[in-house]
């Protein structure tokens, strides 16, 4: 460079004396040979001017060469000129020139060519022979004194070629600028040029070179289009071969939106002549931070070696777009197509898409031109482990292609799945099972392919091998509308492990197709996939531009069900055209249907199966609309199925469905089987369900439904809302039931046995005898079920109301609510069933957990409730349930004449069953509540009674066995029934002849009445036995009247023992009563024994008074003494709970009377 410019300076000093002696119409070009041989005196090269030669002195020396071109001296004729210029244009400054001093103020290459070569040695073919900076040259100049102002480079190319690689690179379109203050520096130059296409920019700025100091420099390379740009900030040590650059080096590529660099790489570099390295080497990459050096070689074939390393690499942003790929690939298009290269690439963890990964490790190559992945292993979650290896080749056109394989082994399927998809694993599933998959891949920019995919998935054996059974490839066309072409063939294998991995797909499907062609060929034996069971697989379709075609599909379960579908349908991202068809077997009953119908469907009955269909889609006339029906026709099981629905789609974009099913059979039991339900043995008749509906899609639905079945008729209309789904979102309409008897019902649907079977019994036992008819409008919406306008009779049974029902929502459980009032209910079959031969109480177990269930609150009326002969009538309770416990609080109605107040509870849940009592009943009329409660009237007056008790049982038995409390009777201002103490009494005193006293006893004692004041008896219950405790009596024909009475619950007997004093004759022993048994079959006795002889005693004395004998003998005397005589020997009565237990006559003398009734036993606790 030197030289060259030196060469012009005193080419120019020359030019000026010439013009000074010469006319200025001097022709210049008749110096062209003088100009040639001075030109190649001085470069050393062989110069030549084929143009104009222009020159003008004033008012500044200025020249112009024309077609200026330099060679090789020895260069052969046809070899390339190192440099042709079309115009060179240059100005130098007169005065400095005066003074001997060359000042070039603006020189101008254009059009011009640059040949670079380096030969075979090495040896650059542009460094000139001849220095002329030397001061011993015959051309010298100082080069201090040559400064260059301006230079313009304009429409350059440069064309580089390496005779040892064989390596060209091409420059256009260069142009610039040049300056220089001596030609020993400082210089900068800014130059634009064209490589393959990019646009690129060079930027240099030198200092002082003179001599063997050291000199900065700063340079830089950049592509703007590409946003890459390479820089250089240092120092030469000197200028020549043997100098060395020491600097920062900065790499950037990408721009983030703030016009920050996506890749930043910053080095310390040390140059030589043979050698660079990038030394404490850190590049910031969008997803994290390597760290590590680079070496180049230059001797022989250049060779570039790096080593990088991070913590932690974040994959995201090189699959989120191009733009950091295209970056990172803008860097390493710096390097020489001819260099070789090699990088080591380790990372201590990976994360990708929020999955972490650990101990990354990649070896990339570059020899010869060809690009090979050595080695990469990335070790995954649960112990899987992915490696990869492969090379990139070139192919024609240009373009590249990566041809590899890769090795995928995961111990736990299903583990490894969850972690891809991002799902949380399911305990216990797969646990067991490995999956190992390896294969070969080739990848270009347009188009992928994973081919000889061999995969084993199943339990590892001893040695940890799992036997293949997968097999198959698919690849990816990457052009403007992708295809996506996948095969794959299993045998023996569940793939229920890899169910996580569905969660990559998208919801729709048709997403998946909305920009590619998929085409799918698959056959399998023996697979599953979760409750999926298939022992033969087989299918072909195709997904091309929107338009489906399915060559054939078959599936096979292993009980023999299959399913086949072919057909084509286009247009499937919007509105399908076409038609498909299909068929439906099961021919045996109990088949799963690929593990998709569940244990109860499948004892419904509903195989063996065969069912027709096709699906056909057109559009309307001139294209308005669009039309999809799909007919359904076959049979499940002994039932005949016909379907149709349509959807019509008018031009305006309304959409309308309408559709139609039934299902009909001969049996009603075998059709309600098949509707999930438990039919009894009794069901007969034909039966047959239909639906139908019409509606405007995204609006309401008017819908109808009817089931006939064992003679009765269930039918509903209404209008359904909502999303299309089972429960449905929101229904209005109306139900009515009709059915010849309400055993029809409840037998027909099976209600007779399981949960409801008490309460249906309950409602059979009250509706029997006659048709039923029943009613309501049911409304459902948000999980809130209501029925209003209830009305139901069955048989003289009737009920009428509304009810309501909120399900259930997380922990809140469902709530039950409504006002219900009832006819006439008799509450005896509640407790009729289960009761052991002699018992009166069931003695099966007691389930009341589902009271913890639900929640409820009901306002329930009924006309006249029934139970063992007791009849309250108007009654009326709120019923409600909270946390397992039934309470009707309070409970109230009439009974006998009198109003009745109760308190109940029933405790349930997961407690033992409980109940409690209060009750209160004033001023009832006793001859009413006597007859009800025991079967006939024991009087009349005013009866009151308080009670409260509680117990817990598992049974009936148990609980009312349990039951303790006390309480309170209260009888006033009656009468006895059933005899007559006042006309007892007054016979006794004019009974004469003890003969008359049976007849007496008859006429008094088994008819007529006796008054009674008041009876107070507070109450003592323990353990279901209910006993009187310090009676108070205000018997007025008996005072000093005392008695007690027992009731055992558990066996519904009584016990009552009284004992009345009479007011005549004076001295007559009490009378005694007992009644025992049964409460309501009591038999009842007055023990007069004791009355009688002393009766008989009074009319003997009387007798031998009146027959005036005096003297009697003592055997005689002692016989008829009466017991005012011997106090000693006054009757002993028998009162107390030991009286009824142990059977002990209740009054002296009773176990005379031979068929006398006596207390009844009650069992012990153990019986």
């Amino acid at each position: 460079m030197n030289s060259v410019l030196s060469y012009i300076a005193a080419f120019i000093v020359v030019v000026l004396f010439a013009a000074l002696i010469g006319p200025s119409f001097v022709d210049w070009n008749s110096f062209r040979g003088e100009i040639e041989s001075r030109l190649s005196e001085a470069t050393g090269w062989q110069a030549e001017v084929s143009g104009d030669i222009h020159f003008v002195l004033l008012p500044a020396p200025r020249f112009q060469l024309g077609g200026l071109s330099l060679r090789e001296a020895d260069a052969a004729a046809e070899a390339a000129p190192l440099a042709d210029i079309g115009s060179v244009e240059g100005e130098v400054a007169l005065a400095p020139l005066l003074r001997g001093d060359v000042e070039v103020t603006h020189v101008r290459l254009s059009d011009f060519s640059l040949n670079v070569t380096v030969d075979e040695d090495g040896r650059l073919d542009w460094t000139s022979p001849i220095n002329v900076s030397d001061p011993g040259a015959d051309s010298y100049v100082d080069p201090k004194s040559v400064s260059l102002t301006s230079a313009q480079l304009e429409r350059g190319t440069l064309q580089y070629r390496d005779l040892r690689s064989g390596r060209e690179v091409s420059f256009a379109g260069i142009n610039g600028t040049f300056s220089a203050a001596s030609l020993q520096g400082p210089l900068r130059a800014d130059v634009a040029f064209t490589q393959g296409g990019a646009k690129g920019e060079v930027e240099l700025a030198v200092g002082e070179f003179a001599g063997t100091k050291a000199f900065p420099v700063t340079a830089a390379l950049s592509y703007p289009e590409i946003s890459s740009r390479l820089s250089f900030s240092g120092i030469a040590t000197e200028f020549s071969r043997a100098g060395r650059l020491d600097g920062a080096f900065q790499a950037q590529a990408g721009m983030k939106e703030k016009g920050e660099p996506l890749v930043n790489v910053n080095a310390g570099l040390v140059a030589g002549e043979n050698e660079a390295r990038l030394r404490t080497l850190v590049a910031d990459l969008p997803g994290g931070t390597l760290k590590g050096e680079a070496v180049l070689s230059l001797t022989g074939t250049p060779r570039a070696a790096l080593d990088l390393s991070a913590v932690s690499l974040t994959l995201d942003p090189y699959f989120a777009g191009p733009e950091t790929g295209e970056a990172v690939a803008g860097l390493l298009s710096y390097l020489p197509a001819d260099m070789d290269f090699e990088a080591a690439i380790k990372a201590d963890g990976v994360l990708y898409r929020e999955r972490s990964a650990k101990e990354l490790s990649a070896q990339l190559m570059r020899e010869e031109g060809v690009w090979r992945l050595t080695e990469a292993a990335l070790k995954l979650p649960h112990d899987a482990r992915l490696e990869m290896r492969g090379r990139r080749s070139e192919a024609a056109g240009g373009k590249t292609r990566y041809d590899g394989t890769f090795n995928l082994r995961a111990p736990n399927a299903h583990l490894f799945s969850s972690w891809l998809a991002g799902t949380a694993p399911v305990n216990g599933n797969g646990g067991a099972t490995a999956l190992n998959v390896e294969g070969t891949l080739a990848l270009s920019d347009t188009l992928w392919q994973f081919y000889n995919i061999e995969a084993a998935l199943g339990p590892a054996g001893e040695s940890g091998a799992v036997e293949e059974n997968l097999r198959g490839g698919f690849s990816l066309a990457r052009v403007e509308r992708q295809a996506l072409s996948i095969e794959a063939h299993g045998r023996d294998v569940d793939l229920t492990p890899l169910a996580p991995l569905l969660a990559l797909l998208p919801e729709d499907p048709r997403e998946m197709a909305s920009e590619r062609d998929i085409s799918l060929v698959t056959t399998g034996q023996n697979v599953t996939f979760e409750d999926w069971q298939a022992a033969e697989l087989d299918a072909e379709a195709a997904l091309r531009q929107g338009a489906l075609a399915i060559d054939h599909v078959r599936l096979a379960d292993p009980s023999g069900a299959s399913l086949s579908l072919s057909g084509r349908l286009a247009g499937i991202e919007d509105e399908p055209l076409g038609a498909l068809q299909g068929r439906i077997d099961a021919p045996q009953a109990g088949t799963s249907f690929f593990g998709l119908v569940d244990e109860d469907w499948q004892k419904a009955g509903y195989a063996p199966l065969s069912v027709y269909f096709e699906a056909q889609a057109e559009a309307g006339d001139d294209g308005a609309g669009h039309f999809t029906s799909i007919d359904l026709e076959g049979r499940v099981a002994e039932s005949s199925l016909k379907a149709l629905i349509k959807r019509r789609r008018e031009k305006e974009g309304k959409a309308f469905y309408d559709g139609v099913l039934s299902l009909t059979n001969e049996s009603s039991a075998a059709l309600l089987r098949q509707l999930g339900f438990a039919p009894g043995a009794e069901v007969s008749e034909n039966g047959e369900l239909r639906l139908q509906g019409a509606g405007e899609e995204g609006g309401s639905y008017e819908v109808g439904a009817r089931l006939t079945a064992n003679g009765f008729h269930i039918s509903s209309k209404g209008k359904l809302g909502g999303a299309l789904a089972w429960p449905p979102e929101k229904f209005d309409g109306r139900v009515d039931i009709s059915a010849p008897r309400l055993e029809a019902l409840v037998q027909g649907f099976g209600w007779n046995e399981g949960e409801a079977a008490g309460l249906m019994r309950l409602l059979t036992r009250n509706g029997a005898g006659g048709g039923v008819v029943a009613g309501g409008d049911v409304a459902l919406e948000e999980g809130a079920f209501q029925v209003e306008g209830l009305e139901a009779v069955a048989g003289t049974f009737r009920t009428s109301g509304t009810l309501g029902w909120k399900m259930a929502a997380g922990e809140t459980p469902g709530h039950l609510s409504g006002n219900i009032e009832l006819s006439r209910l008799s509450l005896d079959p509640v407790f009729a069933e289960g009761v052991a031969p002699g018992d009166v109480w069931p003695t099966a177990p007691l389930d009341w957990s589902a009271l913890g269930d639900f929640t409820a609150e009901l306002n329930v009326k009924a006309d006249l409730l029934e139970l063992a002969g007791l009849r309250i009538g108007e009654a009326e309770s709120r019923a409600s349930v909270e946390s397992g416990v039934l309470s009707l609080t309070p409970f109230t109605g009439t009974f006998a004449d009198s109003r009745l107040t109760m308190g109940m509870r029933f405790e349930g849940g997961e407690s033992e069953p409980g109940i409690g009592v209060t009750l209160s009943l004033e001023s009832a009329d006793a001859a009413q509540a006597t007859g009800l409660a025991l079967g006939e009237s024991a009087g009349r007056g005013e009866l009151g009674l308080s009670l409260q008790m509680e117990g817990k049982g598992r049974s009936w038995l148990a609980l009312v066995s349990s039951l303790g409390g006390s309480g309170q009777l209260l009888f006033e201002n009656g009468v006895f029934n059933g005899f007559d103490l006042d006309a007892f009494s007054m016979g006794l005193a004019e009974l004469e002849d003890i003969e008359d006293f049976a007849a007496l006893k008859e006429r008094t004692l088994e008819e007529g009445q006796t008054a009674v004041t008041r009876i107070a008896a507070p109450l003592n219950i323990e353990q279901g036995l209910v006993q009187t405790v310090d009676a108070e009596f205000d018997i007025p024909l008996s005072p000093g009247a005392a008695g007690k009475t027992y009731i055992d619950l558990p066996r519904l007997h009584g016990d009552t023992e009284l004992t009345l004093p009479l007011p005549a004759p004076e001295g007559v022993p009490a009378l005694g009563f007992v009644s025992a048994g049964p409460l309501r079959a009591l038999q009842s006795r007055f023990d007069s024994v004791a009355v009688e002889a002393f009766m008989a005693r009074r009319l003997l004395e009387k007798q031998i008074e009146d027959a005036g004998v005096e003297d009697l003998p003592e055997d005689l005397k002692e016989l008829i003494e009466t017991p005012e005589k011997k106090p000693e020997a006054a009757p002993e009565t028998s009162n107390g709970a030991e009286a009824a237990n142990d059977n002990a006559p209740a009054i002296e003398g009773a176990s005379e009377a031979p068929n006398a009734p006596r207390p009844q036993a009650r069992p012990d606790k153990a019986s």
